[in-house]
């Protein structure tokens, strides 16, 4: 399956993709090939919309269109080059009528993007909370920095989705309400991504991913 929304187009500019509306049936289960001989059963497949407007594969345009942060790409050119065309159509397109309603709607943060910080007080305050919190929820020990790494992606990736605190699993000892990996999102969303290598805590920030800071917790 294709990433993000997936269009096709036959080189005129103008998208063959999945609305609101056809994306409903096709949750139903009842949206059907051109051929009658298929049902649809993936929005954002290439192969799919193909399927179901009739049109050959191998001689139409692919595109794709991540909306949260408003990324275009080209998948392949199969026949006259309208790049710029499909690129505005599918900016115009109205993404928050197709997204899933857990979907909480926010720009995507790029942390090494943003400039070079130097930990607050309040900083520190949310790594002390992400170490009780990440010794709540995981019991192993970690086999790199690396994998203290990822926990932050792994928070980060969440905090788009808007589900009960009962539904984040093995989250029962952290107190509190709301998002239980908060703390690690205010972090990430300052330009501040921790690392543990199982005796010091560090922070690092900046194009370079540089230590900031750097102690016990």
């Amino acid at each position: 399956m294709c990433d993000w929304v997936s269009a096709c187009t036959k080189g005129d500019g103008k998208l063959l993709w999945f609305s609101k509306t056809l994306r409903d049936k096709i949750a139903a289960g009842t949206l059907i090939s051109k051929d009658g001989a298929n049902i649809i059963d993936e929005p954002d497949r290439h192969s799919e919309i193909c399927s179901y407007y009739g049109v050959d594969p191998d001689k139409v345009n692919k595109y794709e269109f991540r909306p949260l942060d408003r990324h275009f790409t080209v998948d392949t050119i199969n026949t006259t080059r309208d790049v710029e065309q499909a690129k505005a159509a599918m900016r115009k397109i109205d993404y928050k009528r197709i997204a899933h309603p857990q979907l909480i709607w926010k720009s995507i943060v790029h942390p090494f993007k943003l400039p070079r910080r130097q930990p607050t007080p309040a900083d520190i305050r949310h790594l002390r909370n992400w170490s009780s919190v990440r010794a709540s929820v995981w019991d192993s020990v970690w086999d790199s920095v690396w994998d203290s790494v990822w926990d932050s992606v792994g928070a980060y990736i969440g905090s788009f989705f808007r589900l009960p605190r009962k539904q984040w699993l093995y989250t029962e000892a952290i107190k509190g309400r709301g998002y239980p990996f908060a703390c690690a999102v205010r972090l990430w969303e300052r330009g501040l991504v921790p690392s543990f290598d199982g005796t010091l805590w560090r922070l690092h920030s900046g194009q370079d991913a540089e230590i900031v800071w750097e102690g016990r917790i």
